[in-house]
């Protein structure tokens, strides 16, 4: 039980850093469009 527990936390968490990186992105390309208007 705990393992099963555990590859859902770590799934979960690469999810997480996905979504993270992802909005990183997107916010600086935001940023840049923003710098030059």
């Amino acid at each position: 039980m705990k393992s099963v527990f555990r590859n859902h936390l770590a799934k979960l968490q690469n999810i997480l850093e996905i979504n993270f990186k992802f909005l990183t992105l997107k916010s600086e390309k935001f940023y840049k469009k923003e710098n030059f208007t």
